[in-house]
């Protein structure tokens, strides 16, 4: 069977074709750096690809939990330092006021200042992070304590799981803290004593309120290593998600990206063998129009 000329310049129009195509993919990849663009590329790869991006989707919820989780513990500490500093506060007037040489007008002074200092302690207690308050328990959406100091909240703790292998807890129950609940010291009772031992000039109820305060001082202190510690934990949590996430990155470039050195020598080996498929179906288009002619 004879082969025409027409026979063989459509043979070499459709290799030109599949050499176009291909060198315009290499251009492509070369363009995006990405080996994988469709799934047909490297099913493997695609899926491989696919599941890397869940990881890290997941990843990046339980930091996001963690950002949340790590900002109210940061407000719980914060509350927890000025609570300390009013008690401390509050022991050095009843440490001056124990002293029989303090007038009676200085004692109704400071029992002014520790009536403020007890409303502060109640106001820090009702801290919260946009409408959730912080030490009230499972009753994130009310205030811990009303103004006179009786607790409103529960005694229930709330934990979020922020990520499937731990879970921190981000709230402390306000009675435990402050009222003795957990066999703690009554924080708010014992300031009510001082303030009315003040009043009343009563030199013995003073004096007894010190030892009552410097429990309550060394309980928050106490308290606030607690939150500390679940700081500590949330932060190195979101430290080994961090470099899981960086770890996952890489192994998504080695699983997508093109490498850039072959990419372009990719691109130069087709362009040649496509700029060559056209001068041969340059020369074949020419037989094919004499044999049209019958020259």
């Amino acid at each position: 069977m004879r082969v025409t000329a027409t026979q063989v310049y459509r043979s070499q129009l459709r290799q030109t074709r599949t050499k176009s195509a291909a060198a315009f993919e290499a251009q492509e990849t070369a363009i995006s750096g990405r080996r994988i663009r469709r799934p047909s590329d490297d099913p493997a790869g695609a899926a491989r690809s696919v599941r890397i991006r869940e990881m890290r989707g997941d990843i990046g919820a339980s930091r996001g939990k963690i950002e949340t989780i790590s900002n109210e513990l940061l407000h719980q500490e914060q509350a927890l330092g000025s609570m300390t500093d009013m008690l401390s506060r509050a022991r050095e007037l009843a440490v001056q006021m124990a002293n029989p040489t303090a007038s009676a007008a200085a004692r109704t002074s400071a029992a002014v200042e520790i009536e403020a200092i007890t409303s502060g302690v109640i106001a820090l207690s009702n801290t919260r992070v946009g409408a959730k308050r912080l030490f009230a328990g499972s009753q994130t959406g009310g205030d811990a304590f009303d103004p006179a100091g009786t607790y409103l909240g529960d005694s229930n703790a709330i934990s979020v799981q922020a990520h499937s292998t731990a879970t921190v807890q981000v709230t402390l129950a306000g009675d435990a803290l402050l009222r003795g609940a957990s066999g703690g010291p009554d924080i708010i009772g014992a300031l009510n004593s001082l303030e009315a031992a003040l009043s009343a000039d009563n030199l013995t109820g003073i004096q007894s309120s010190l030892t009552d305060l410097a429990d309550s001082t060394d309980w928050l202190i106490q308290q606030r290593s607690v939150v500390g510690s679940r700081m500590q934990l949330a932060g190195a949590l979101d430290t080994h998600l961090e470099d899981l996430d960086v770890n996952l990155v890489q192994e998504q470039s080695q699983v997508e990206d093109a490498d850039t050195i072959e990419a372009y020598s990719e691109v130069i080996r087709t362009r040649q063998a496509f700029e060559a498929a056209l001068q041969v179906t340059s020369a074949a288009r020419i037989q094919n129009v004499f044999e049209m002619l019958g020259v």
